[in-house]
């Protein structure tokens, strides 16, 4: 979370700067609406790591377009390789809790 308010804060700082104006996004409806009742741990973390995965795509393709302005490759560079780490670390916890929950259910 701090890691995310941190990049908010640097990157609505360079739009600013820029003359533009930042705009908040909402939370994710797919969240808010998706009846993730009584499921899983290792699901839901392994659902977490796909929307984090979605979010590191759409942040190459920003790292791409912004390939010469050096101001906006550090922050979006560091998003990447943070989130990446992230859904790693959310993979390999989905991985161990799926193989507690089968080695339990025996």
């Amino acid at each position: 979370m701090a890691d995310e308010r941190r990049w908010a804060e640097q990157l609505a700082e360079l739009i600013t700067q820029r003359g533009g104006v930042p705009r908040m996004g909402s939370y994710p409806a797919a969240f808010t609406h998706s009846n993730l009742h009584f499921l899983a741990l290792d699901f839901l973390l392994d659902r977490l790591a796909d929307f984090i995965a979605q979010a590191i795509v759409a942040l190459r393709a920003d790292l791409s377009a912004t390939a010469n302005d050096s101001s906006l490759n550090t922050p979006v560079g560091q998003m990447i390789e943070r989130k990446s780490g992230q859904v790693e670390a959310l993979r390999k916890l989905a991985a161990r809790l799926g193989q507690e929950l089968g080695n339990a259910a025996r």
